[in-house]
């Protein structure tokens, strides 16, 4: 926003003020490949002359995010609770917004701050019990 504008600008405020998410194009966010297939890549599908806007590729690569996690998690055997970490979601609502729809469960947000710091520290203390 910076360089187009020359000012400063929220970009989690200015992406919730543009989404739109009616007829957004579909976005498969695997740039860096996925765990069964790390040399797979993104696309995006269903583009047309009318969705092609900043607020609906807002939208459509959010869920093409989602999606990637929600796909991942159809291999644990239960689902009960949607619990999100990271600033990802911690700074952008609308992003627990789309989670929230795509998986069907209100998001909890993570308690701790350095949730990959937390979980690393509690392993070692696991271990060291062993």
């Amino acid at each position: 926003m910076k360089a187009a504008t020359g000012k400063e600008f929220s970009q989690y405020e200015t992406m919730a003020k543009i989404m739109d998410s009616n007829q957004a194009p579909l976005f498969k966010t695997t740039f860096s490949g996925t765990r069964c297939d790390p040399l797979e890549t993104g696309k995006i599908e269903k583009i047309t002359d009318t969705n092609f806007l900043p607020g609906k590729f807002v939208y459509g690569i959010m869920v093409g995010m989602i999606q990637e996690l929600y796909d991942y998690s159809l291999e644990m055997p239960i689902r009960k609770h949607l619990v999100l970490s990271g600033n990802g979601f911690r700074k952008n609502k609308e992003l627990c917004k789309v989670a929230e729809k795509l998986f069907g469960l209100k998001a909890i947000l993570s308690t701790n701050l350095e949730e990959a710091a937390t979980g690393a520290s509690l392993l070692i203390k696991y271990i060291k019990r062993k």
